[in-house]
Order: C-alpha cells, then structure tokens, then sequence
C-alpha cells in the first residue's frame, strides 16, 4: 500500500495519508473483484479452525471455553425436542422473533454442539428446524421489515455450519436455499412488486426486504439487513449479494451488475418533535437520482470520535447497532476483508466512545472517578476527537434526526452476560495487535462481565436470543500467539482448519492473515512476496514439481501454526500437559543456521543444522504443551539466503488408545440389586449374562428397577466410553446408568449405595455432571439397534444399570478405557544456544545520524526523534506490539508503558532502524 502510495508521490501527512490510504485500500478491493470471489466454508461467524480450536479447548477443559461449554449445555435453546414442528409457510409483521429468532438461536446452538461434541441429536433437530422453513414464501413487508427479516442471519449461520451434515439431504438444502429469495433472485430486475402491505397478499421472502437496507430509520435497523444480506451471500456463494452488503457499508458504489441502491439525496421537511437528546423532522425521498448511503455505513454510523449514530436515541439501539458491526466485521475477517480496520479501526473507536460513557455511569475507575458525558458540543465532525470528548451535533444522512446531545435512556443497562464483548476484544487485542491503551474500556467491559458472571452468553429475552451469536467465551477466546486461521491452501483457495497432532505440516502452510500477516503471523525479512501456492502475498515460497517450501530464509524470520495438541480421552483435568518431539525438513547451503521451536510463549528449544543438498529431517527438540490448541512458532537465526524449509513434524512421546474392556474379566463381582439393596442375584442370572455377551439385538431382561452392578474393586476402572443399545424393538426413553466411588475424589464408601449415586447416563438426552453425549441414535426407526454414548466418565468402582421402565430394552453394555502407550524417546541433545539481541526478528540498523530512541523511566515512556515522518512499533519482548503509530511533528511519545525490555522498530522511507530500550 505505502509503496502505491510513494509512486504516486502522495505525501503521508495527517487526515490525508489516512484517507488516501483508505480510498486505495477500496481500489485495491475493488480491483480484486473482477475476478468470482471463492468464499470459505463454513466462513459465516466460524471458520474450520474457530471450530477446531472450541472441540480442542472443551476436549482439554481449559477454561473459560469449558464453563461456557456447560452453561450452553443446559441452556434452554439447546434442549432437543420432540421433533414435531409445523412448516413455516408465512411470517407476519410482529411474529419474527418468535419464527426466525427463537428457531435460528435453537438452531445456531444446536449446531455448534454437534461440531463440539459429534452427537448427531443435536444436528438432526438442527435440520428440522431449518427445514420447516422450506416452503415459506411470504416474510412481512410492513414497517421494520429490513430489520425484521434481516434477523434470519440465525438460521444461516446453522445452515452454514450443517452444509456438509450427510443427515440433511440435498433436496431440502436446495429447497432452503431457494426459500431465501423466493420468488426468485435477479441483478436485473426487483421482485419489489410482488410485495404488499397488506401481509396476507405479500409475496417475497427475505432478500427482497433487506436488499435495499433501510435508509429512512435509525442505522441499527439497515445493520440488520446488511448482516442478513452478508450472511446470505456467503452461505448462497453469491460474490454479489455479499459484496452489495460489504459496498454499501463501505460507501462504494453498488456494482454495474447489480441492482442499483436506494436513491437520494432527502429532503428535510418540517420538524415532528424535539426533546433534549434530538430532533426529529418529516423527511422526502426522491422517486430516482445517484445511489445514497445512509446511516448504515460505517463512516456515517460511527463517527470519528467514536460516537454513534443512535447516540442522541438511547444506549440499548447504541450499543446493539455497534456489536452488531462488530458481528458483520467478524464475517468479513473470514472472508479475507478486514472490515474491523476501516477508518482507522473506527469500530474500536466505537465500543471506547460509548462503553466508556455507558460504563462510567454504573462504576469508577482510577482514571474516571466520575460518570463521562461529553462537556463540549459542535455541529463540526472535524472538531470532535475521542480525547477532547466533544459532542458531534449531527444531522443524520437520513435527515429525519438531529442530534443535540447523548441519551440517557438504557444508560448502564447494557452490560449483562450475553453480546459481542469477547470477539470484539480477541481481534483488536490478539488479532490486531493494537495497544492496551486503545481497548481499555472494552477491556474493563470484559472483566465485568467475568466479575459478575463467569462466563458470555447469547444473552436474556425477548428478542436477543437472535441479535448475538453470543457463547463468545467459548467460541472466539484466544491465546496471545493465536493470531490466525490455521489451514492449508489447494489451487490457490485456503481450506481452514487445523491439523491434529500426530501430524505433518508443510511450512508454506502457516496461519492464514487477513490483510498484511507481517508481524502477526509471520516475519519476513526480505522484500520478495510469493506468489506461489498460496495468494496472500507473503514469504518466499519455492516449487519443485509437486513441492513447495519455504525457501531463502533470513536471520530473524519465523512463522505460526496453529494446531490442535489433543487431550487424553480419559480428560478429566484442565491442565494436562503432554510432550512432543518437533523434526524440521530442511536443505541448508552453509553452515551456522538455527532453527527454533517454542510453543504460545513457552521456551526455545533448537539445533544449529548441518550444510545438506538434498531434504534431511532434524530433531530440533522436545517441547511440553498444555493440551487444547496452541501455536507452536517456528524461528531461524543465522546466515541467510542458505536454508529451505520443507515441513514440520509433531510426534506425542506418549500416545492414548481406547481399548473395549471386557466387563466381566475386569470386574470383580457382578449382582443384581433392586432399588432398596437387596440382593436379587439369583434371580436375574439371564441379566448378567446377556448384558455383555455381545449381542445386540436381544435384551438383557433386567427386572422392573433393578440395578445391574459391576464392581471393579478398589482400585476402580477408568470409563473412557460409555455405550448402551437398544434391541431395535423397544425404545423406551427412560434406561439410566448410574456410578459410585471415584477413587480419584475418594468417594468410595465401600459398598453400592443408591442415595450416593450419580447418573452418568441417561436416553432422554439429558446431560448429567458436564459427561458430553457422544452419539445418540437410541430412537432409530425401522427396528435398528440404537446406540446411547457417553465419556469420559472418570474413574470408578461400580457401573450400575438401571430399569427404570417395565420392560428393559438394554442389549448390550460396552465400557472403553485408554491404553498409553511409549512412541518416542525425548531429545537428549543440548539446545542450541539462543541470540537474544534480535528478539522476534525485529531487525535492521541500529544507528543512524537522524534518528534517536530514548527511554525516560520517570515519565514511564519512549520518546522516538526523526526529522521526516517515521512508521513505528514499539514491541515487548513477548513479541506482541505495545504501541505504534506515525511520527509526523518531528517526535513523539509513547507513553504509560509498563517497565520492561523493548525493541523499537522505526522505517523511515523504507529503511528499519532498531533500537533496544530498557524502562526500569
């Protein structure tokens, strides 16, 4: 972008390097469209990977993504029911939210949990909810219909992540997709005449009421339809329906092949009403004329200084249109477009101006002891900065509001367990990278909400079951390395997701970046950019036939991968850690290169690499991880331009495997108990033979509540997976397994004892003691054996299995347990020896005649002279970045830093200087 720029002999000052900058990123944008966009799937609110790493971190119970996990568990929305729902063949204005809104939060829920948990259950009723929908042909036109039909973004995002389900068949998927444009889809001509008024005679579905968004009301409402739009072209592969949402947003011009955009300019007319906070007039529209923006686009909806639109209206409408960018700027992340950088990350802008104002009312803090407002007011945007806190008395594109100051209405009332909060803070914090200083309030609006709550939620009733998609503790938490979208790339398209240890990586197959990865997750010291297997613009990868590397590595370039480092089956502790052996492929021309892993932060480890011509493995070390996802960062140092790096391999010293048990060799006693303890062995013999006999078909008779106990002694057995079938023929709902005695908590009392027990299974599809269901076809029809599964368990004495019905169905039992057993030995050899002058590859000259870079520990800051203006970062030594910025007047401070060590990087005209500050 910069070198465009310096072509075009543009000079980079102020207001308008930020603009110019602005408006080449949209050509270059606009540029890569000519070409179909190939969007990612599922690329909506996840991504492949989004849904690896949540299985991952549940799989490992690393907090908060486990919490979250259970709450979602039991929450209301994610019940399965009985499967009996009516199709949908007409929405009437006012019945949106109890349709698509209650429908689309069961949905959306239900089929994260499958991709969580596999347990088909919850897919199945997933696809019945959407498929009621499939012979819908009349969504209400009347009143807020953009914003009411908009909110189907819901029941995309479930069909999105089900689109690959084999349970939801092709002919109801197409039937689903036609649904959404009925009566038809065209660039060419509008179905706007088959709408009406009158909801009876309507006779569009939802595209057509949220195409045009909705100039003539509060921005929040057209957000939706541009969320529902967006959401829609992703889900359809549609570039153009997608790209009539992400323009729009942006103030460009709709394309020639589309249908035009809402006319303008309005007219005001006569003032309705004022209060304190606004004015409102009549306004006219007029019948045709040049394509309008209007408060829906983000330079309109948020404004420089970070105020809102609907600031003047109240805060609930304030704060929902922001999370509701925020949610349309994490679909377009995954899509390759960074929407949360627009205008100098205006969004960020956005939640700071009005979280801080909302927040401040209910509490203080050391630096805002008093509830904020704004103090000063002016009819001038340019006049109004995030700092000096001035009130932007605007007139709304819409010309029917103007604003006179902020609305106290809602003030304070915003910051329940549910929203946006979580994705916000992990991209600018993680993702972006951008300075503490930046997100503070956003951040404080995080730790409330773990304060009083533990955990993110979808939210409360009526209606922000669908605004949110919400869960974001579990879906969208990061660890401070896990910057990008982990997958691979074929024919030049990237395919997210994450490899799973055992794996082999290849290195061109570092994490996805959208827009530049440079110092996010990769550093490239030199200036050549591949063009080669992947279209992202980034290091230098060679080919040979079908081989691709990473080639012409320099001193102080590394790369991120994430991947998952599976838990044990047998999990049952949040903080198992494992260790893995890390081999690089590599040809070196000299010697004296270095290559060195470490993982999210953790130690260096590594080998200096012998000369080699053709492709030689090297173990560079043992490392220990923490199981979940993790990013384990690759790193060279040495003499460059003489090493290529092929793949990497992780290997488990330590490897799990589930083995069937044989109940009755493992147990120590088998009886039969009814439900007061007594012993009715004897008369159950058939019981105890049939229950694992391994037959499936013919059922274990067990008596009307009766407890079927096996005893694994003192010493318990470890319940990796728990599975019971049904004999095809009776699928009673109502057969229970019970446990006792985990000799891990020492709860054994010595014999079995109903009141002390706990269920660990049940076939109504309850959830019991966080134990995830693992597969549930219990109520296969046409006489198939069922299956119920359940795990891990955890480690106990008695199993019992339960009658609870009158005739017990139970066929078979199964109980799988893990075997370790010894892969690898640990790297014996020494480490080599780390550099740690050039920490992270921030490197270049250190001096120069024109530049100077001092810390002052007194005032807590770095100051950073140079006599032309100057791009910085100032970095820690963690490799995240503090701060950066511009030095436009000749210097500048970057201040209120923690003490430390820090590496400033400074590019002045293309040239990096590097200095080493210490802050005591």
């Amino acid at each position: 972008m910069e070198a465009m720029i310096n072509k075009l002999g543009i000079m980079k000052k102020g207001k308008v390097w930020r603009k110019v900058a602005f408006a080449l990123g949209m050509l270059v944008f606009l540029q890569g469209q000519a070409q179909k966009r190939t969007f990612v799937h599922p690329g909506i609110t996840y991504t492949q990977a989004d849904l690896d790493r949540m299985k991952a971190m549940v799989e490992a119970r690393q907090e908060p993504f486990y919490t979250t996990f259970q709450h979602m568990l039991k929450d209301g929305y994610s019940q399965i029911g009985d499967g009996n729902y009516a199709d949908i063949t007409q929405i009437k204005e006012g019945k949106f939210n109890g349709t698509i809104g209650a429908d689309g939060r069961r949905a959306h829920d239900m089929a994260l949990l499958y991709h969580i948990t596999g347990n088909k259950a919850y897919a199945d009723d997933a696809v019945k909810r959407l498929n009621r929908y499939n012979r819908l042909v009349n969504a209400s036109s009347r009143g807020t219909a953009p914003l009411d039909n908009g909110k189907i973004y819901m029941l995309i995002e479930a069909a999105e992540l089900l689109r690959a389900y084999e349970g939801w068949r092709p002919e109801d998927q197409e039937a689903f997709k036609k649904m959404l444009v009925y009566p038809f889809y065209s660039t060419k001509v509008s179905a706007d005449s088959y709408k009406s008024s009158d909801d009876n005679k309507n006779g569009v579905s939802f595209y057509w009421n949220i195409y045009k968004f909705d100039p003539g009301r509060f921005g929040n409402q057209g957000l939706f339809a541009a969320r529902g739009l967006m959401a829609m072209g992703i889900y359809l592969d549609n570039d153009t329906m997608y790209d009539r949402g992400y323009r729009y947003l942006a103030c460009l011009p709709g394309r020639k092949d589309d249908l035009p955009y809402q006319a303008g300019s309005p007219v005001q007319g006569s003032l309705i009403s004022e209060d304190e906070f606004k004015r409102d007039y009549n306004v006219t529209w007029p019948a045709s004329g040049e394509e309008y923006h209007s408060d829906e686009a983000l330079r309109y909806y948020i404004y420089r200084n970070g105020q809102c639109q609907e600031s003047c209206r109240d805060q609930g409408h304030t704060m929902g249109g922001i999370g509701n960018y925020t949610a349309i700027a994490e679909m377009a992340w995954n899509q390759g477009d960074s929407l949360y950088g627009w205008l100098d990350n205006r969004i960020l802008k956005g939640i700071e101006f009005n979280i801080r104002y909302n927040l401040s009312g209910i509490m203080s803090f050391p630096d805002q002891m008093q509830p904020w407002k704004p103090t000063a007011y002016t009819a001038n945007e340019e006049e109004c900065t995030f700092e000096n806190g001035k009130f932007y008395q605007a007139v709304s594109r819409s010309k029917r509001w103007e604003a006179k100051s902020m609305a106290s209405a809602d003030r304070g009332k915003v910051f329940g367990p549910g929203g946006w909060k979580t994705q916000a803070l992990e991209h600018y914090r993680v993702r972006a990278g951008v300075p503490e200083s930046d997100y503070v309030w956003l951040q404080r609006a995080y730790d409330k909400m773990m304060a009083d709550y533990g955990h993110e939620n979808w939210g409360v009733a009526p209606n922000w079951y669908y605004e949110w998609a919400g869960w974001g503790t579990l879906t969208k938490k990061r660890t401070d390395w896990m910057v990008g979208d982990a997958g691979t790339w074929k024919d030049g398209v990237r395919v997210s997701g994450m490899p799973t240890i055992p794996c082999v990586i290849k290195a061109v197959d570092y994490d996805f970046y959208t827009g530049d990865g440079e110092m996010h997750t990769y550093h490239n010291v030199g200036k050549e950019r591949s063009s080669v297997y992947r279209t992202d613009g980034t290091v230098e990868i060679g080919k040979e036939g079908d081989e691709v590397y990473v080639t012409d590595m320099e001193h102080g370039e590394w790369m991120s991968y994430t991947m998952v480092f599976p838990a044990p089956d047998d999990n049952m502790d949040a903080n198992v850690e494992k260790r893995y052996n890390v081999y690089a492929t590599y040809r070196s021309s000299s010697a004296g290169t270095k290559l060195f892993v470490a993982v999210d932060g953790g130690e260096k480890k590594g080998k200096e690499l012998q000369p080699s011509n053709g492709w030689t493995e090297k173990l560079l070390g043992t490392v220990t991880v923490r199981c979940g996802a993790a990013v384990l960062r690759v790193y060279m140092q040495g003499k460059g331009h003489t090493l290529d790096l092929k793949e990497l391999r992780i290997v488990p010293l330590e490897k799990s495997e589930l083995k069937l048990v044989d109940i009755n060799e493992k147990a120590v006693a088998v009886n039969v108990y009814d439900a007061n303890g007594n012993d009715k062995t004897n008369e159950s013999e058939a019981a105890l033979i049939a229950a694992s006999d391994g037959i499936k078909d013919t059922p274990i008779g067990l008596r009307h509540q009766y407890f079927l106990v096996y005893d694994f002694g003192e010493g318990g057995l470890e319940i990796n997976r728990l599975s019971c079938y049904n004999d095809g023929v009776t699928q009673d709902t109502r057969e229970q397994m019970k446990v006792l005695g985990n000799t891990a908590e020492g709860g054994f009392k010595g014999e079995w004892n109903q009141s002390e027990a706990k269920d660990v299974l049940r076939t109504n599809g309850n959830i019991y003691d966080g134990i995830p269901v693992l597969e549930n076809t219990w109520l296969t029809e046409d006489g198939a054996e069922g299956c119920y599964t359940v795990g891990p368990v955890g480690k106990y004495r008695y199993l019992a299995v339960y009658n609870w019905s009158a005739a017990c169905n139970i066929s078979e039992i199964e109980i799988w347990s893990n075997v370790n057993t010894v892969m690898e030995e640990e790297d014996k050899e020494a480490s080599a020896e780390w550099e740690d002058d050039e920490e992270d590859g921030i490197t270049g000259t250190v001096l120069s005649p024109n530049l100077s870079v001092s810390a002052h520990p007194a005032e807590h800051c770095i100051c950073i002279y140079a006599p032309e203006e100057a791009r910085f970062r100032v970095i820690g030594m963690d490799g995240r970045v503090v701060e950066s910025g511009c030095v436009r007047d000749g210097i500048h401070y970057c201040n209120k830093l923690p003490v430390g060590l820090y590496l400033v990087r400074v590019e002045i005209q293309g040239k990096v200087y590097v200095r080493k500050v210490m802050l005591h």
